[in-house]
C-alpha cells in the first residue's frame, strides 16, 4: 500500500462522516439510541480520540488533548447532556483540522516509513494505520445509523 492509497482511505471515511453529520444540530448530537449505544457527540468525539492514536503512530501531536479525549474513550460513560461533552461545532472543527493534518502527514510518508516496525512491535506502521482506519470506518457507519434514528434521510446514496 502506498501513502497516497492510505490517504485515500481516510478521505473516504471523512467524506462519509461529514455527509452523515451534515445538518445535525447540537441538540440532535446528544440523542441517545434505545435500547443502547452512544450519541453522535460521543461517536464523533471517539473518532477524534482514536485519531490521537493515529497521530501518536505518526509522531505528531494529538488532535484532542488527553483530558478531553478520555471523555470519549471506549468504556466511558454515555454522554447524555451538553455539559458532559464538547460543543458540537468544536467537534466538527477539530475533525476538519485533524483531517488536513492526517492527509498531509500520510502523504509525506515514504513506502519505507510504512514498512517500519518499532523494536518490539509485530506490526508495521502500515498495518497499524490500516487497523485504525478500519476502527474509524466502523464508527463512521454508526453515524449513518444514528442519523437515520434521528428521522433524517440517509446521506450516502
Amino acid at each position: 500500500m502506498s501513502p497516497d492509497e492510505l490517504a485515500k482511505m481516510f478521505q473516504y471515511n471523512y467524506y462519509c462522516l461529514m455527509k452523515n453529520l451534515d445538518g445535525i444540530s447540537e441538540e440532535e448530537s446528544f440523542f441517545q439510541p434505545v435500547p443502547g449505544g452512544n450519541c453522535l457527540n460521543w461517536v464523533t468525539g471517539h473518532i477524534l480520540a482514536t485519531r490521537n492514536l493515529i497521530f501518536f503512530c505518526l509522531n505528531k501531536e494529538p488532535v484532542l488533548e488527553e483530558s478531553l479525549a478520555s471523555r470519549y474513550k471506549r468504556g466511558s460513560e454515555p454522554i447524555t447532556e451538553p455539559q458532559q461533552g464538547l460543543p458540537w461545532d468544536d467537534l466538527l472543527n477539530l475533525l476538519e483540522n485533524s483531517q488536513e493534518q492526517l492527509l498531509t502527514t500520510i502523504k509525506n510518508l515514504s513506502p519505507q516509513d510504512l514498512r517500519r516496525r518499532e523494536l518490539d512491535d509485530q506490526e508495521t506502521l502500515a498495518e497499524k494505520l490500516i487497523g485504525l482506519h478500519f476502527h474509524e470506518a466502523y464508527h463512521v457507519g454508526q453515524t449513518g445509523i444514528l442519523r437515520r434514528l434521528l428521522g433524517k434521510e440517509g446521506a450516502i446514496h
